[in-house]
């Protein structure tokens, strides 16, 4: 059945609110509930085939749903349950855009035609901010006695976010039966879902062939989760099975940031394939590879340029955040460019603002997500939300899909008390380093904006560090509050003119750009146009930090926009400023400066019926 992912800001499957914000997973009426359901349906109430093993609620709580009503409630699997969650936010999230696409472009669109569009029942009412995050900075910063009741067991099993894709199937189930047949290793519902979406195909005669629908992903989470052997399985399948599929030899690469790492990556491998498939082994210094009958081979290698001189079908790199641009780019990938349908396939954890690479693949994966458009990329990540407290016991199930498995609450408790705060939030709860000194308090998901975005306005345009990313964020004043919304963010400089003369069709929308840009501005926009820069950051960072915290500003919810704004460092200078810092922030802010400059002049007082339209 074809299947979409959309991202997953309000859905988890192991903790939950009613719509009256109270916890419903965890507590002992729903544990009570769940176990009648299960003895009474033992077989999957969708699928009909797999043994029940959770509780699925028909209509959705984020949808109104009854939590304690048995009549709505059923039997599921693990997969048909996270596929018709996956599917639920999805839906809501394309809804949400196109809502919002519809609004600006002067059209509407009836309940009647949304609800023939949907497989689920929603209400029709206007959405409210997630209640995950309402009340955020009240929540106790200790686990005790009083909540550890209400707090979930087992990690969430979807990723909060995730690129969409449509599919006619994928083969982990064939993934799944090999990894137990032959490591004796049973998947978890988190690895299954990553591992669908890198082995999804498009078609029936996909399938046959072995052609895939993306030809790259990235998968992140918390360490010690299991996307190693994840890895592993994946790369071992993949010599058996998807060779004997596309009936021709597979090459297998291995690669990490360090030769021994890749090396016990491989000789995990090793073993079971001599055994069982009649694999050689061959090794030489610093160099190991297995040989099957039919001339497949994995390798294992360092990332280090100029080391892979293959052609190679299934490329596997494991904590991608610590290797460099000149290894990937230059000489990993473009291994790839001769074969039909490879895998460049990333696992790792959050980086740093040396994770390039990382960085470069994640950006885009989250502006896929924000226009619901399909990517090239299969992105899925497991992590507490953008700005979220660290305290936050709610949300590290989040970034730890294997709680309950391999890792568990005492170990995870263990780590936030003995570990620097900027190491837990790396590696338990897959943030990036730098997060924890973000410019404004934990609120930014509770401002999300109840009205569709006003016209006009000042839209603010930057340009990344390097050039290679180009970013719009307009503002505009509506009932004494600031909205602001991600307008765009594109690859070129030709994509970014065709979207600022697309805004700039509104004749009340002004222009501000830095002075790298100014020099470009089509004559036809000079008298809308001025030009921002530092100086202006330096005044607008402190006035804008004070309109978030008084509410005054709200925003439409993109997931590009919220994490440039949470990570965002602010730095006091000797002269009282405080402006936004690209160097001491952990990861590109574009959005965030441009957030800070059309805010800032749109959130003056009015002195004309014309709108300001920013562009820096």
């Amino acid at each position: 059945m074809p299947f979409s992912l959309g991202r997953q800001y309000h859905l988890t499957l192991t903790y939950a609110l009613d719509m009256s914000g109270n916890p419903v997973y965890g507590t002992k009426r729903w544990k009570e509930l769940r176990a009648q359901v299960l003895a009474e349906e033992p077989i999957c109430h969708w699928c009909r085939k797999k043994p029940s093993s959770q509780a699925d609620h028909v209509v959705e709580l984020a949808a109104g749903g009854d939590p304690y009503d048995r009549s709505g409630i059923v039997g599921s699997c693990a997969s048909c349950n996270a596929r018709r969650g996956a599917i639920f936010v999805n839906t809501k999230t394309a809804r949400r855009i196109q809502e919002r696409n519809n609004a600006t472009n002067g059209t509407t669109q009836t309940p009647e035609k949304r609800k023939t569009e949907t497989p689920f029942s929603f209400s029709d009412k206007q959405s409210t901010p997630s209640p995950h995050f309402q009340d955020i900075s009240k929540r106790k910063p200790s686990r005790t006695s009083e909540i550890e009741e209400d707090l979930p067991t087992v990690g969430r099993a979807l990723p909060r976010l995730v690129t969409p894709y449509e599919a006619a199937g994928d083969y982990v189930a064939s993934v799944e039966a090999f990894a137990e047949r032959v490591y004796g290793v049973s998947l978890m519902e988190w690895q299954k879902v990553t591992l669908a979406g890198q082995l999804a195909y498009a078609t029936p005669e996909d399938r046959e062939t072995g052609t895939l629908i993306h030809r790259s992903s990235l998968t992140t989470s918390a360490r010690q989760q299991g996307k190693s052997v994840a890895l592993r399985i994946l790369a071992s399948w993949w010599a058996v099975q998807m060779a004997a599929i596309r009936k021709e030899p597979q090459t297998i690469m291995l690669v990490a940031n360090e030769y021994q790492r890749a090396a016990d990556l491989f000789m995990d491998i090793a073993e079971p394939m001599v055994e069982m498939f009649g694999a050689k082994l061959m090794k030489s210094y610093q160099r190991q590879s297995l040989v099957f009958p039919d001339g497949t081979t994995i390798r294992s290698a360092a990332a280090t340029a100029g080391k892979v001189g293959y052609s190679v079908d299934l490329l596997l790199i494991d904590e991608i955040w610590a290797i460099s641009p000149q290894v990937v780019w230059g000489a990993l990938k473009p291994s790839q460019v001769a074969r039909k349908s490879p895998l460049f396939s990333c696992w790792s954890t959050a980086g740093d603002t040396g994770s390039e690479v990382m960085i470069s693949m994640r950006e885009g994966a989250i502006n896929s997500i924000d226009k619901g458009e399909k990517s090239p990329m299969f992105f899925a990540e497991w992590s507490a939300p953008s700005g979220s407290p660290v305290s936050d016991r709610q949300f590290w199930p989040w970034s730890n899909p294997a709680l309950g498995t391999t890792v568990s609450w005492e170990a995870l408790e263990d780590a936030y008390k003995t570990l620097p705060s900027s190491e837990f939030v790396q590696q338990h709860l897959n943030m990036w380093q730098g997060s924890t000194q973000s410019w404004i308090p934990n609120i930014w998901h509770d401002l999300v904006s109840q009205v569709a975005m006003p016209p006009g306005g000042i839209l603010a345009v930057d340009s990344s560090l390097d050039d290679q990313r180009y970013c719009g964020v307009r503002a505009v004043q509506h009932d004494g509050r600031v909205i602001v919304t991600t307008e765009f963010v594109v690859d070129s400089q030709a994509q970014m003119w065709a979207e600022v003369n697309r805004v700039m069709q509104d004749r009340d929308v002004q222009l501000r750009v830095n002075p790298t840009i100014h020099p470009n501005v089509p004559p036809d926009f000079a008298r809308r146009t001025q030009i921002v820069g530092y100086r202006e950051m330096k005044t607008a960072t402190p006035m804008v930090r004070s309109m978030i915290i008084e509410d005054k500003l709200r925003h439409t919810g993109e997931n590009s926009l919220a994490e440039h704004v949470t990570r965002a460092v602010m730095v006091k200078l000797s002269e009282g400023a405080a402006p936004l810092s690209s160097q001491k922030s952990p990861g590109p802010i574009e959005l965030a400066r441009c957030m800070v400059w059309a805010a800032a002049e749109a959130g003056r007082p009015v002195r004309s019926s014309r709108a300001a339209f920013a562009f820096g």
